[in-house]
């Protein structure tokens, strides 16, 4: 098995949000004790290259989460019970710990966050994908946001804008569930 990479060490110039590691989520409680963010090591080298193009363009990430272990999926899951938002451990270890799922959003240089949808983990109707009643500004970055990652192997959770999936993340021999803590 490959170890889970630090993305602040592989993508330092991103700006970080670890929710999970405060009370602001939907939890309410920090679930992690470091606001550092892992990913499996092609997850994140996947992820540093979309970062290098996304400069250009005049924008960078922040992150909100990543890699996170099986019993953090397994709290969430019982206060949520939606597979909508939240996978149920039981079912198939989930994405997150995986170390293939990440949660971002687009900010400009200045740091500010470009209109998206809804803020993170606002778990609605209004967070899905093909939601379209937004403004016109929200619906384009969303719409950029979705075919950027998906140029670097990353698919958009149908349910959730800021969710991205490594394509392939299914396959237990290459990204098995893990229950690792940092």
């Amino acid at each position: 098995m490959k170890e889970l990479v630090n993305l602040r060490k592989i993508i330092p110039e991103a700006q970080f949000d670890i929710r999970y590691a405060t009370a602001n989520n939907f939890m309410k409680m920090p679930l992690y004790e470091c606001d550092q963010c892992f990913l499996h090591p092609i997850a994140a080298t996947h992820l540093k290259k979309a970062h290098t193009a996304l400069k250009p363009h005049g924008l960078n990430f922040k992150i909100f989460d990543g890699y996170r272990p099986l019993s953090i999926q397994q709290k969430m899951w019982d206060l949520i019970q939606d597979p909508r938002y939240v996978s149920n451990p039981a079912d198939n270890g989930g994405r997150h710990p995986r170390g293939t799922a990440i949660d971002l959003t687009l900010i400009d240089f200045t740091g500010n966050e470009l209109l998206m949808p809804t803020p993170f983990d606002e778990f609605s109707e209004r967070a899905h994908a093909d939601f379209s009643d937004l403004p016109k500004e929200a619906l384009e970055n969303r719409e950029f946001l979705k075919k950027f990652m998906k140029d670097y192997h990353f698919e958009m959770l149908s349910t959730e804008w800021w969710h991205f999936d490594l394509i392939g993340w299914e396959d237990s021999s290459r990204f098995p569930p893990l229950e690792k803590y940092f």
